[in-house]
């Protein structure tokens, strides 16, 4: 993780191991030393978006919350039938909240992990386009900022999330290696294949990459990606034909990495497209510049656009024979990680500042939009907090909320974080898949141990089907919208002879 003014990166030839230049954190600690104000001022804007609400509204990360705190019960033996396991992966931010709960609390906890996460996305990209370029890229950073609050993080896939920050700081060590960079680079892969396997493959494709291309030559630059995209075409060939898998030609649509600005209705089409043609002006400008072949032979361009076409032939979901449940958003996670490069090609136009100033426009819009759901989702997550209160202690619950109301994100993870001390939530999807610590027996009363249907309609009835049973006799509550409002939510008290409610 390197600046312009402390190391230069030749176009072509081999990333050679040279043990006398200096390791990558030094020259990165001393262009921070130079200006500890600008990033110092930075980092605290970035995480106003982890502040600016009574609780982060991002998806899964309320089921990490509640997972963890299943946790603590297991220790204590005070949830039966559910035990721990020993992944190699999907555990990296569950073991930091592990870590953080006891001392600041569950809410303190969430604060925390994901202003660490945030942080260490939004300054590894920055370190890698920084390498790549040459430059500080600061003109990028409004670009910078809305792809560490995008689909990633509003979904709530923090072990991806952090498994993907700590492979682009490895890919940034790595651009210009010594001797030390490589033994960085390999415990900062090791870290990110704790959090999640994707990424730690993505990133050594990558370095391959990259390396083949400046060993090769310009020439050969033109010949390697077409090797490239026959890999492509046959790895989708196999994932298709001998596993479970799932291919839509509409992913395309979220193939370029653009679409991470897209999260709760149409409105946020507009910063989409604004951001794909500003990203198809930037090739317009670096052809006009350098010539359409000098382009194409662009390390960075070439990395870009392989990865939107992987995004393209790849399945949109694989179901991996270890797990109970597939694998999705291939494309939003794959595209997330490529668009730093597309950030990189940014930078290098002659006129970027005039990019940067279109891209703060595009951001401050966004996250205008982004303030406005995360308040709305927030009112939600208090009526439901509203209703857990009602309830007697360590009640079942299950439920079905999406938001917007209509057609948007399945936000049923909010009842996890609302259940945290209060009750169980039987609906957590985290056991019953197998991916994660926390496993759940057969017959158990605590929480799902089987995934259950594939249409989002069905899964409160699968559900609801376990937890009667294993218990025939008890009582299961269901909380779901009930009207065009936002605080519009209602509670029912279930037995097993009122499971047609939940197909209404």
């Amino acid at each position: 993780m390197t600046t312009a003014s402390a190391v230069s990166i030749p176009d072509v030839g081999t990333i050679r191991v040279e043990p006398y230049r200096e390791v990558c954190l030094v020259p990165l600690f001393r262009t921070v030393w130079q200006m500890p104000l600008r990033f110092t001022l930075l980092s605290l804007v970035l995480l106003v978006p982890c502040l600016w609400q009574p609780h982060i509204a991002a998806g899964d990360l309320a089921s990490h919350a509640y997972n963890a705190w299943l946790v603590q019960l297991i220790h204590a033996r005070k949830a039966s039938g559910l035990y721990l396991t020993s992944p190699s992966t999907n555990v990296l931010f569950d073991y930091l909240l592990d870590g953080l709960t006891p001392a600041i609390g569950a809410e303190g906890a969430q604060r925390a992990a994901v202003a660490v996460a945030v942080l260490m996305f939004f300054w590894s990209a920055f370190a890698l386009t920084s390498v790549i370029t040459k430059r500080l890229p600061w003109v990028v950073t409004p670009m910078l900022a809305i792809l560490a609050y995008g689909t990633v993080f509003n979904m709530g896939l923090f072990n991806y999330y952090v498994g993907g920050a700590l492979s682009l700081a490895a890919l940034a060590v790595l651009w210009n290696a010594t001797f030390w960079d490589v033994a960085i680079a390999l415990l900062l892969l090791v870290l990110a294949w704790l959090a999640q396997p994707l990424p730690v493959l993505w990133a050594i494709a990558i370095f391959v990459y990259v390396s083949v291309a400046r060993a090769r030559g310009p020439r050969f630059r033109l010949v390697l990606p077409a090797a490239c995209i026959g890999a492509l075409w046959l790895g989708r060939q196999f994932l298709l034909r001998y596993w479970v898998a799932s291919w839509d030609w509409r992913q395309g649509m979220h193939a370029t990495g653009a679409d991470q600005s897209y999260m709760f209705g149409s409105h946020y089409r507009l910063i989409s497209l604004a951001v794909a043609v500003v990203w198809a002006a930037v090739f317009l400008h670096l052809a006009r510049e350098q010539g359409w072949i000098a382009l194409l032979r662009s390390i960075p361009a070439q990395v870009y656009v392989l990865c939107v076409l992987g995004c393209l032939l790849l399945p949109y979901t694989i179901l991996f024979p270890w797990y109970k449940a597939a694998f999705g958003g291939v494309p939003e996670r794959v595209a997330w990680l490529a668009a730093v490069f597309m950030c990189a090609l940014v930078v290098q136009v002659k006129t970027a500042r005039r990019y940067g100033l279109v891209f703060s426009v595009i951001a401050i819009v966004y996250f205008l939009f982004l303030y406005s759901d995360a308040r709305a989702i927030n009112q939600l997550e208090h009526r439901v907090d509203t209703l857990i209160s009602t309830l007697p202690p360590d009640q079942r619950v299950i439920g079905q909320l999406r938001y917007p109301a209509s057609s948007g994100f399945d936000e049923s993870m909010l009842l996890d974080r609302a259940c945290i001390g209060k009750c169980f939530s039987f609906g957590n999807y985290e056991a019953a898949t197998e991916q994660f610590r926390v496993h759940a027996s057969p017959g158990n009363s605590i929480v799902a141990w089987a995934t259950g249907s594939s249409p989002s309609q069905n899964r409160a009835v699968s559900k609801a089907q376990q937890f009667f049973a294993s218990q025939p006799e008890g009582t299961l509550y269901f909380i779901h919208r009930c009207g065009n409002v936002v605080t519009e939510v209602c509670m029912q008290r279930l037995t097993a002879r009122d499971l047609d409610a939940l197909t209404k």
